[in-house]
């Protein structure tokens, strides 16, 4: 038995020779037309697919707001400089430096600092050498904080602060 949700009456346009007929012609081309029911295809798979994406991003801006300090453009540019320049290599520890004496082992933030007589060197984790800079002090004394370290030559009158960059400050006391 047909419910009357499942049906609706159309009207047909009358043809052109029955335009100018009387009413009961009319209603004549009525006829029954079954509704077609919308099928909801997936429903489930919809409301898994919007869960799991607000997931993601629930997630991904947890560790954005976690790890803000690490996600610098300038920490990005480095990060995409080793990986397409292998600066991440090395033939791990212990590593040898040649002519000259360590007179300071520190871990920065890049690495581990290594102090010597002629020069600063930092390492990475795998003992490949991030970077190397002269100094030129006669007696130097190496400090770290964070991504920043400072060269200073004890009973001179010259300091240097480092960065992965390069030497950010150069300075003289008198």
């Amino acid at each position: 038995m047909a419910v009357k949700q499942d049906m609706t009456v159309k009207r047909r346009k009358p043809s052109a020779h029955n335009r100018n007929g009387n009413a009961s012609q009319e209603f004549q081309g009525l006829s029954v037309v079954p509704v077609k029911r919308k099928r909801r295809r997936h429903t489930f798979l919809r409301a898994l697919f919007r869960l799991f994406l607000t997931a993601v991003l629930i997630f991904s801006g947890a560790y954005i707001w976690n790890n803000w300090d690490m996600l610098e453009p300038e920490n990005i540019v480095y990060w995409l400089n080793d990986k397409l320049a292998g600066g991440q290599s090395g033939d791990g520890f212990p590593v040898e430096i040649s002519g000259s004496s360590v007179l300071s082992l520190t871990k920065a933030n890049d690495g581990l600092a290594l102090l010597t007589d002629t020069s600063l060197v930092v390492l990475n984790s795998k003992g490949g050498e991030l970077y190397r800079r002269q100094h030129g002090f006669s007696n130097p004394v190496m400090r770290t904080e964070g991504k920043r370290i400072l060269l200073a030559d004890i009973g001179g009158s010259r300091m240097k602060v480092e960065t992965r960059a390069g030497t950010t400050i150069e300075m003289t006391t008198d």
